[in-house]
């Protein structure tokens, strides 16, 4: 369903979408290392005063003297034909000193200028991001 939209509406920019993705991921939308950390005034890398160390057109990472940080993105299009560009990408959280470490492929949107990105139930695969079990 494409709610009426004869196009696809698109609320992601075209070039620096990881940094878009630093200051506009809402981290409330998936389960990670930040899970207890979360607020209302802290839910995205930025807002937790993180520092990205590394970027291009393609990814970020954000190194501390604990965690590491990465977003890759995959692509970007209507995945789940509601009418809403999405972007794809590969998230990889890294415990420094411990052994949590995850990646998966997740699947974010943004539904309005106003609103922040979040991650969509639904399972996107790519060989460049294989999921740990």
């Amino acid at each position: 369903a494409n709610f009426g939209y004869s196009k696809t509406q698109s609320f992601i920019p075209n070039k620096d979408i990881p940094k878009f993705i630093f200051k506009n991921f809402d981290l409330h939308s998936i389960n990670s290392s930040f899970g207890p950390r979360l607020s209302v005034q802290k839910s995205t890398f930025e807002q937790f005063g993180l520092k990205i160390s590394k970027v291009t057109q393609a990814f970020f990472e954000i190194s501390t003297d604990d965690w590491i940080y990465v977003i890759k993105v995959l692509s970007k299009k209507d995945f789940n034909k509601d009418g809403v560009e999405d972007v794809a990408i590969c998230y990889i959280d890294k415990a420094k000193k411990a052994t949590y470490s995850t990646q998966e492929p997740i699947l974010l949107t943004q539904y309005s200028n106003s609103s922040k990105l979040i991650a969509l139930k639904f399972a996107i695969f790519d060989k460049s991001c294989p999921q740990y079990p």
